[in-house]
């Protein structure tokens, strides 16, 4: 199986439409119960394109920070190691949000933390079994990642800590199977793959869950 090939042609627009609903404002409240959280790009992706997603929850009175490393190439050992001893160094309670590939990080990041309570996955590919077609996803995983098979092999497997995977059946870039968790909390979302992070109703929905 793979994403229709209309929402995958149409996903630069309708990520643009999405970002409009950036100037509605959140119907949550002020936090009164904090959380410190990182959030992961997806692949090709810097923070840069987090801003949004960022923004809405450290407007909710969360403390919330990127990664810091860059462009997202690809899963890489040495950036897991290196933002895992960051993530330890934090306290208990901490929270992982990553986009598509960004939300394997965090799950692979949460496994090396003890200290990470939640991992949220947006549109990220974390069931590579989903269907014969995520085997070429796992090919380009594969070739792209500077990560060892120990830990491609892991990437299917859930961390033990409360995890949450939000799909898309309108993604453009994945079909929304391989972005569900087996026996898993799954949860519907409505829109494209890029645009998730620019959606006010899935900040909203995000900002529900901390």
């Amino acid at each position: 199986m793979k994403p229709n090939i209309v929402y995958t042609l149409l996903e630069p627009s309708r990520t643009m439409l999405e970002s409009l609903s950036l100037f509605r404002p959140s119907t949550l409240e002020p936090t009164h119960d904090p959380k410190m959280i990182m959030v992961i790009p997806g692949f090709m992706a810097t923070d840069q394109s987090t801003v949004a997603l960022r923004r809405g929850l450290d407007d909710m009175g969360h403390y919330v920070t990127g990664w810091d490393e860059g462009l997202n190439t690809g899963l890489d050992d040495e950036k897991l190691i290196r933002i895992a001893e960051q993530v330890r160094a934090m306290d208990d309670g901490f929270i992982l949000i990553g986009h598509s590939l960004g939300g394997i990080y965090a799950r692979q990041i949460a496994k090396m933390c003890p200290n990470v309570s939640k991992v949220i996955c947006i549109c990220s590919p974390v069931n590579l079994n989903a269907a014969d077609a995520m085997t070429a996803i796992e090919v380009i995983y594969r070739k792209i990642n500077r990560a060892s098979a120990k830990t491609i092999n892991e990437v299917s497997h859930a961390p033990l800590c409360e995890s949450i995977h939000l799909f898309s059946k309108t993604d453009g870039v994945l079909h929304w199977a391989a972005c569900q968790q087996p026996a898993g909390v799954n949860i519907e979302i409505k829109g494209s793959h890029c645009g998730a992070v620019v959606n006010r109703k899935v900040i909203d929905l995000i900002g529900n869950m901390l």
